[in-house]
């Protein structure tokens, strides 16, 4: 699959998973909505041979009225619950699993507020009707077996009751127990989903983590841990509002943890909410106001509601937190205007390490059209680390800052090449400025060569290498010529020049060849 393929896969599913959490909700407030907000057991249709359908469906009606009778209030799992209904409707359940599948039974227990599902089969044989059914926690997804018999004799609905309220006396407070579905089942059971949920975020499983913490959620609800990890599942599946909701919960269970309101202001800006988003990260600030990330979040916050000022001044605070913990930047106060002005909110340099700090700000600048200073914060912090492998992502945005910053440099070089034939601009003027473009392409030279790419883009990097060394000698063939009016150095530089962007072009294709034979696989 392409990365174009991979990536629409991937909104769909982000897609089916917030649907999904829409279902659940509605499923629970269809069961709140009509009275069953104790629901004990979940029922889900009998089956039996096509031949004892009749048996089966009443068999069904009969063990929601037997149970609701002896304590366990029940409910019907039929596709005629519309929180169910649409569930079938949108794919996530089919409706030939409502009595197997122990996954979307589960799922749909949960969703419906009940402790436990059950399901079973239905035999006519010898005269003799049998019920065997399985009782399983809706959190701990315990199952417990239980079969009961019944005589025929007088008809499919004495039966049915009588297998019913077999069924029901079958149902003990120790099985209850033994199903996971009493009060420390729920609990236990609800560790175990949770610790699901986190591999499940680990592996990038949206879906599955979404169901996992839901019910971890649903099993021990004022455990903040399970709230957290459940707010990460419905942020990994986009859908934010849901996130922030539960972040709301954990920060009302723990007013004074400074990360989670720093995690709520994160989420509210994400969630389009910005004023949720300063009122956390105000807290966040209260209870330590040296928190880099929270007065981040508050510079951030100022962007996202169009007060530049206002970001200006938050950045430039934090900028000087930053360069007060050894954080090497020129000309502070321009950088928290690049910043203030950022199209979106993907760079961050709070609870960052050195490296990682000065490769944000590079990129900060790059966006803003200021490539030679993003070019100037990279050759700095090589100075210091050597040659740093970059990532893919890394690599592609500086990569393409770096092009345009070439391609910028030649055609200001043969501009003022040009002028200087045609007399329009004064001798020392020229050569002072065919100087700083000579200082700028050497730059960027000594920036590709201390770069150690990623080794799918080796390849495409060394013809990056050879474009900008030739940029470099180009412009060092021009400044000669500005200097002796040497017309053999202004040809040299014409064809070095045009060999730059045949090198620079070449690396651009064998990238784009790379990266798409990389997605392919």
């Amino acid at each position: 699959m392409t990365a174009a393929g991979r990536a629409s896969a991937c909104a769909r599913d982000a897609g089916r998973v917030v649907l999904l959490a829409a279902l659940l909700a509605l499923a629970a407030g269809s069961a709140r909505a009509q009275g069953s907000d104790e629901i004990s057991v979940l029922v889900f249709p009998m089956r039996s041979h096509w031949l004892s359908a009749p048996l089966a469906d009443a068999v069904t009606a009969a063990v929601v009225e037997a149970l609701t009778g002896t304590g366990y209030p029940a409910r019907l799992a039929s596709p005629d619950v519309p929180g169910v209904q649409r569930a079938i409707a949108e794919g996530w359940v089919d409706a030939r699993e409502l009595g197997g599948n122990g996954a979307a039974r589960s799922a749909l227990a949960v969703a419906m507020g009940a402790k436990a599902s059950l399901a079973g089969e239905v035999v006519e044989e010898g005269g003799r009707a049998s019920l065997r059914a399985r009782l399983a926690g809706a959190i701990s997804r315990k199952e417990v077996i239980l079969g009961v018999e019944a005589p025929t004799a007088e008809g499919r609905e004495q039966a049915a009751r009588e297998l019913a309220q077999g069924l029901a006396r079958a149902i003990t407070p120790a099985v209850w127990a033994q199903a996971g579905a009493d009060d420390e089942g729920r609990r236990l059971g609800a560790s175990q989903r949770a610790a699901a949920g986190r591999q499940a975020l680990e592996e990038g499983r949206a879906r599955d983590a979404l169901i996992e913490f839901d019910a971890a959620v649903a099993g021990d609800p004022d455990r903040p841990e399970y709230l957290l990890g459940d707010a990460e599942a419905y942020a990994a599946a986009g859908d934010y509002a849901g996130a922030l909701r539960r972040m709301r919960r954990v920060v009302s269970l723990r007013p004074d943890d400074a990360s989670a309101l720093v995690r709520m202001g994160d989420l509210g800006l994400t969630a389009g909410e910005p004023d949720d988003a300063e009122g956390a990260f105000l807290k966040a600030q209260a209870l330590d106001p040296a928190d880099l990330q929270a007065m981040e979040g508050l510079a951030r916050t100022a962007r996202a509601k169009g007060d530049e000022a206002a970001a200006v001044a938050r950045y430039g605070q934090l900028i000087e937190a930053l360069r007060g913990r050894g954080l090497r930047l020129e000309e502070p106060l321009r950088l928290a205007g690049i910043l203030a002005r950022q199209p979106d909110d993907s760079i961050r340099l709070a609870g960052l390490a050195a490296d990682a700090m000065a490769r944000q700000v590079a990129r900060a600048y790059m966006r803003a059209g200021e490539v030679s200073d993003g070019v100037r914060v990279l050759l700095d912090y090589h100075a210091l680390e050597g040659r740093p492998a970059y990532t893919i992502d890394e690599y592609l945005s500086v990569a393409a800052g770096m092009d345009e910053e070439s391609e910028r440099i030649a055609r200001r070089m043969q501009a003022i090449s040009l002028a200087s034939d045609t007399g329009r601009a004064g001798g020392e003027e020229k050569e002072m400025e065919a100087e700083a473009l000579h200082t700028r392409s050497d730059r960027l030279a000594t920036l590709a060569e201390r770069m150690t790419p990623p080794a799918l883009l080796e390849a495409a990097h060394r013809y990056r290498v050879l474009a900008y060394n030739l940029l470099n000698e180009s412009n060092f063939e021009a400044l000669l010529y500005f200097r002796t009016r040497d017309r053999d150095r202004q040809r040299r530089a014409d064809v070095l020049r045009e060999h730059c962007r045949r090198a620079r072009a070449t690396a651009q294709d064998l990238q784009a060849a790379l990266l798409e034979t990389e997605s392919g696989q």
